[in-house]
Order: C-alpha cells, then structure tokens, then sequence
C-alpha cells in the first residue's frame, strides 16, 4: 500500500496502471491518493480516525509518501531536518507510521 497526496505524479502513475483504492470518505478520496492491490483490506484497515491522522499529516505540508510493504512501514521524503516544514511534519508522520504499524500486524 502507497498512501501520498494527490498529484501529477499520481495521476501519471494511474496511467502506467497504478490501482487507486476509495475508501469512500469523499474528503480523503479528493485530497489523499491510495495505491494497493488489496481494495478492501485497505476500505477496512483505514478506519475513520486513521484517514484523519494522514490528513493532517498533509495538512501540515508533508510531500512524502507512506509505504506499507512486506511487513514494513515508511514515511519517505526527500528533504532533511534542515527543513522547518520537515521538522514540523516528523512528529505526525511517525504517529501515522505507528498505525500503520499496527495494521501491518494484524493484516499481515
């Protein structure tokens, strides 16, 4: 599963046969772009309370990417600590990457 706003790059990769997963939460699906061949493993893991950690996280000015591959969890960006806006995000991505942690153990 790849969660990451939505894009240029999002939309490039839906060409190339990406497969974006609604989670039917009209905001999230606008605003956040969710990749997995896993549809309805991801509509259930991604409770109410999830999906607006990962807002927020956004919302603060994160550009990265959560991963959830092979039992592992990441939040990629580039950027280093030098950066204000990455600083500030840090706290609410590792947040995100704890649940998504939690997800991965059970789901996985």
């Amino acid at each position: 599963m790849r969660v990451s706003r939505g894009g240029l790059w999002t939309k490039l990769g839906r060409l190339f046969g990406a497969k974006r997963v609604l989670v039917g939460d009209d905001t999230f699906d606008e605003r956040i772009y969710v990749a997995s061949a896993d549809g309805d493993l991801v509509r259930a893991a991604l409770i109410p309370e999830i999906r607006e950690r990962i807002l927020a996280v956004f919302e603060k000015g994160a550009r990265g990417a959560f991963i959830v591959d092979g039992g592992k969890v990441v939040y990629k960006e580039t950027g280093s600590f030098a950066c204000k806006r990455i600083v500030d995000v840090f706290p609410m991505a590792t947040e995100v990457v704890c649940d998504l942690c939690e997800i991965a153990e059970v789901c996985g």
